[in-house]
Formats: structure tokens, sequence, C-alpha cells
């Protein structure tokens, strides 16, 4: 119910913020790798919440 759509927004936020920063490090170029390593991180934490739920 309620809860659930809490735990969504949550996710959505997290990955917006991960996505501005990924951005900000394509701008340098070399730790642009970094920046994506980071982003798969993040998803996969994203999916692990979902699990608990």
């Amino acid at each position: 119910g309620s809860g659930d759509t809490s735990e969504f927004e949550i996710t959505y936020g997290r990955n917006m913020d991960v996505t501005h920063a990924t951005r900000r490090t394509t701008h340098y170029g070399n730790s642009y790798l970094e920046g994506s390593r980071i982003h798969n991180a993040f998803v996969n934490r994203n999916y692990t919440v979902k699990y608990e739920v």
C-alpha cells in the first residue's frame, strides 16, 4: 500500500541523483569509467531494496 509507494519514490530520487553525478563525471573523461561503475552499484542496491520490501 502506502509504504510501497514511499519506497519506490525514494528509489527514483536516488537514481536521479546518481544520473547527475555521472553526468558531472563525464566532464572529466577519465572518471567516466568510475562513474559508470557507481551507477551499476546504485542500481544493484535499488534492486536489493525492492527484494527486501
